[in-house]
């Protein structure tokens, strides 16, 4: 995990969100957007990225985890 008070580790995740996919991208953007005391329901993601299956949104979000920007709770990582 990246660890954020560190420079190094910023400059690491600076270039890993410069990496990411346009879905990658938009999803986390999403989140970030729509965050309020917890993150969107799979539902509004469904509806807002215009796809059917909860599975398209579980494997964006493991996408993102596994990259380290967003934590197991799918809230981004500061």
């Amino acid at each position: 995990m990246v660890c954020l008070d560190n420079p190094a580790d910023k400059r690491i995740k600076k270039r890993i969100v410069e990496s990411l996919t346009a879905i990658q991208k938009e999803t986390l953007e999403y989140i970030k957007k729509n965050l309020r005391v917890k993150p969107p329901t799979f539902e509004q993601m469904r509806k807002a990225f215009g796809v059917k299956s909860n599975q398209s949104i579980i494997d964006r979000l493991k996408r993102l985890q596994q990259k380290g920007l967003i934590d197991q709770n799918y809230l981004p990582v500061k």
